[in-house]
C-alpha cells in the first residue's frame, strides 16, 4: 500500500512541476519607482517566483516581471502595481482564479537600495 501512495505522490508532483516549468502564454514588463522617502518595502507576490536584491548606490526600486498562463485570457488578467505611500513602497499582485490544468503566476526580481 506504502507503494502505491509513494507512485500516485510522484505522478502528482512530477504532473505539477511539468505545469510549472510550462508558459504557454508569457508578457514581460518592468517599472521602477524613486524610493524618496520610503523606508519599507511591502511585497505581496502570490504565485510565482520572488528574488529580491540590494543594490549599493541604487536610488530607486526596479522590478522585472515576467507573466506566465495556460492561455491568453488568464495572461491580461494577471496585473501588478508598483507604488509608494508616505514612507512605504508597495508592490501588490492580483492573479486570476484558475482551475484543472489552468495556471497563471508573475515571476518578480526586485532591486532595492542596499
Amino acid at each position: 500500500m506504502r507503494g502505491y501512495l509513494l507512485a500516485i505522490a510522484a505522478i502528482f508532483l512530477a504532473s505539477g512541476a511539468q505545469a510549472w516549468d510550462d508558459c504557454k502564454f508569457e508578457d514581460q514588463s518592468t517599472e521602477s519607482l524613486k524610493t524618496g522617502g520610503a523606508k519599507l518595502m511591502e511585497i505581496d507576490a502570490r504565485a510565482g517566483l520572488l528574488r529580491v536584491t540590494g543594490k549599493k548606490g541604487a536610488k530607486e526600486i526596479t522590478v522585472n516581471a515576467t507573466a506566465c498562463a495556460a492561455n491568453e485570457k488568464l495572461l491580461n488578467d494577471v496585473e501588478w502595481s508598483l507604488e509608494r505611500d508616505g514612507d512605504r513602497a508597495r508592490l501588490s499582485v492580483t492573479l486570476p482564479s484558475t482551475r484543472n490544468n489552468q495556471y497563471a503566476r508573475l515571476d518578480l526580481v526586485v532591486t532595492v537600495p542596499a
